[in-house]
């Protein structure tokens, strides 16, 4: 961060000079030229030459910026004027092509594979998923931007494959990069050619020029990372957010403020909050009530285990909390799984409403969850195909052995 005695010393100013002549130049990019729409008009050679030099350095604006930082570092150091900082050695060359280490050694002492993951610990599983979040969550970032498509299965794969080829090479691990896909969105890039051009300069630029790095300026590459990440910014979202989803504005709000912790925390705080109000609904499903004679309940989705004490206790409320008791029908009809927790959920329900004598019957399950309920051997288990159906045979059987005749002749006195 600079301070007022940074910018009022000789090149304090280059990160402002720099992020202004990146805007000048993506400007020059994007000019619309007079009379290009009048019809039968046609620029002349030069005029069509200009255009496109032109074109061409407001494309390339981020390494005619950083080289014309360099140059200026150049003229400075000449005349014995250090007031830039600087990048630092880059040791030239290319990096030795063998397989990956799996003995480390360390003066006297050796680390053995086993020895290495240990040290990672969790590490082991977080940095792998850190680095595969990170990358979706950019690249879906930038996909919304520029109307394409991300897979990511594709993605994974990529990364997985990256890495293993990059462990030969003693690379760092592969994950994607908001700032250098920043980069590349503004500079350009359409393709994943990109990709090989920027890894063939990267090789020509190792083999030739890391000499030259020493003299660009952190100020210039600061300067086009953030005027490469200024356009991601579209503050019409949250507007957006607040009149459509406010929830959704919940895990936005997590995310950018635990980026300030570090930007995997971020992730991992948007994710958290995201799985919570996606289980929310699981964990409290709507339920639509018909208050009648006989108590029907519809759930609307599946029910699974974070949602099963909220049923069990609308049940014992609504049903069994005062005389008189009043018998039940569950409306499955938009239910379409379950799991084994529920299953004993609902087995244990059905013991209670059968010791109370209190009838509880089931309508439109689907024939798998029937078969699965059939064959967990329920005591009083009941289906019928319809709600309607089910309430009026609630009551079916012999009065003199039904054990819900003390319900029967509660409600009709």
């Amino acid at each position: 961060m600079m301070t007022r005695s940074d910018t009022d010393r000789p090149g304090g100013n280059v990160p402002a000079v720099c992020f202004v002549l990146l805007l000048l130049l993506k400007w020059l990019k994007d000019v619309k030229w007079d009379h290009d729409d009048e019809v039968g008009y046609r620029p002349s050679r030069w005029q069509r030459a200009g255009r496109k030099v032109v074109w061409l350095v407001g494309t390339a604006r981020n390494a005619v910026v950083v080289v014309c930082a360099a140059l200026v570092v150049v003229a400075l150091r000449s005349q014995d004027i250090n007031v830039l900082t600087l990048t630092q050695q880059v040791k030239p060359g290319l990096p030795p092509f063998k397989p990956p280490a799996f003995i480390v050694h360390h003066g006297n002492s050796t680390e053995t594979a086993v020895d290495i993951f240990q040290g990672l610990g969790a590490g082991l599983a977080v940095v792998p998923l850190i680095g595969f979040l990170e990358s979706i969550a950019i690249g879906k970032a930038f996909a919304r931007q520029n109307n394409y498509r991300v897979d990511a299965n594709q993605e994974l794969l990529a990364i997985g494959m990256g890495n293993i080829a990059s462990s030969f090479v003693s690379s760092y691990p592969i994950t994607g990069s908001f700032s250098r896909t920043a980069v590349n969105s503004q500079s350009g890039v359409k393709t994943p050619a990109g990709g090989i051009v920027t890894a063939s300069v990267v090789l020509l630029a190792l083999g030739v020029l890391t000499p030259s790095f020493h003299y660009i300026p952190q100020a210039a590459l600061a300067a086009v990372i953030i005027s490469a990440v200024l356009t991601m910014v579209d503050v019409r979202v949250l507007l957006k957010l607040w009149r459509l989803q406010k929830m959704d504005l919940l895990p936005l709000v997590c995310t950018f403020f635990g980026t300030f912790v570090g930007i995997e925390w971020g992730i991992l705080a948007g994710v958290g909050v995201s799985v919570m109000i996606l289980l929310f609904p699981q964990a409290r499903p709507g339920i639509m009530v018909d208050n009648k004679d006989v108590l029907i309940l519809q759930p609307d989705r599946g029910l699974h285990y974070p949602g099963m004490d909220f049923i069990r206790t609308l049940l014992y409320d609504r049903a069994l909390k005062e005389k008189p008791y009043r018998p039940v029908v569950l409306d499955c009809s938009h239910i379409a799984s379950i799991d084994y927790t529920t299953i004993q959920g609902i087995k244990e329900v059905l013991e209670e409403f059968h010791r109370m004598h209190v009838p509880l019957a089931f309508a439109a399950l689907k024939p798998h969850l029937q078969e699965v309920l059939t064959a967990a051997d329920m005591t009083g288990f009941r289906c019928y195909p319809t709600a309607n159906e089910a309430a009026n045979n609630i009551y079916d059987g012999d009065p003199e052995s039904n054990p819900y005749t003390p319900l029967l002749n509660a409600v009709q006195h």
